[in-house]
C-alpha cells in the first residue's frame, strides 16, 4: 500500500504540468474557434505540442536515469 501511494504521488507531480499546459492550449483554441480565427488554431496547436513533447522527452530520460 505504501509503494502504491508513493508511485501515485510521483505520478501526480509528473502529470500536473502537462495537464495544465494542455488545458491552456485547449482554452485558447476554443476561444479562437468561437471567434472564427481558424488560422490561429493550427498555429497554437502546433506550438502547444512542442513544449509538450519536450516535457515528455525530459520526463522519460529522467525516469530512465533515476
Amino acid at each position: 500500500m505504501a509503494a502504491f501511494n508513493a508511485v501515485n504521488r510521483i505520478d501526480d507531480y509528473v502529470y500536473t504540468p502537462e495537464q495544465n499546459l494542455l488545458q491552456g492550449v485547449t482554452t485558447f483554441i476554443a476561444q479562437n474557434r468561437g471567434g472564427g480565427r481558424k488560422n490561429r488554431i493550427k498555429k497554437v496547436f502546433k506550438k502547444g505540442l512542442l513544449p509538450e513533447f519536450g516535457y515528455w522527452i525530459f520526463i522519460a530520460i529522467f525516469i530512465s536515469v533515476f
